[in-house]
């Protein structure tokens, strides 16, 4: 009985939702770290639902360009603490009629190797991972877009804060000398 009951609620709004973001892992000080990205936006919303994903990559690159993160086609140096890659994925569908259902997740992810001669060992690192679910009469760009805009702030004020922190500033001086 309780999907019927959800569904009826979700037919019955008529202006888009959003729940509230779930924060996977929470930010730290080595975001201050980060100059450089690579940024990715995928999108796997059938049914017409999301249609502006160029919209939200290109405002995505500009608030983080604008705010001293390059933006590059490529990080070269897969070891590099200031370089890390930025992938939105927005995942959803029709639910019924014109109803669009999406799940939004911005990450940010670095390559870490870990060498222990001879062995090399490589891994991702989730350095930040913010998601949400948004709802509405299709297309829901405006809630997507919304929803991209806030994680990307607040990663970017994180990123910004830390930077000012004493211990990554040496840690900046240090690595830009090498």
């Amino acid at each position: 009985m309780k999907p019927q009951v959800i569904a009826a609620v979700l037919l019955l709004s008529s202006h888009a939702i959003a729940a509230d973001p779930v924060e996977i892992n929470p930010p730290y000080p080595a975001l201050g770290l980060i100059k450089a990205v690579t940024l990715e936006v995928k999108d796997a919303v059938t049914g017409a639902c999301w249609t502006n994903e160029k919209h939200v990559e290109a405002n995505t690159r500009l608030k983080l360009e604008q705010s001293g993160i390059a933006v590059e086609d490529e990080v070269t140096k897969y070891r590099e603490p200031t370089q890390a890659s930025i992938n939105i994925l927005a995942n959803g569908s029709k639910v019924f009629g014109d109803y669009c259902v999406a799940n939004v997740d911005v990450a940010i992810v670095r390559n870490d190797w870990a060498i222990h001669d001879p062995v090399y060992i490589a891994t991702v690192v989730r350095l930040y991972d913010k998601g949400g679910v948004v709802a509405g009469q299709a297309p829901i760009n405006d809630p997507i877009a919304s929803m991209v805009d806030g994680f990307i702030t607040k990663f970017v004020a994180d990123v910004l804060k830390y930077r000012r922190s004493p211990a990554i500033q040496k840690a900046l001086e240090i690595l830009e000398s090498n």
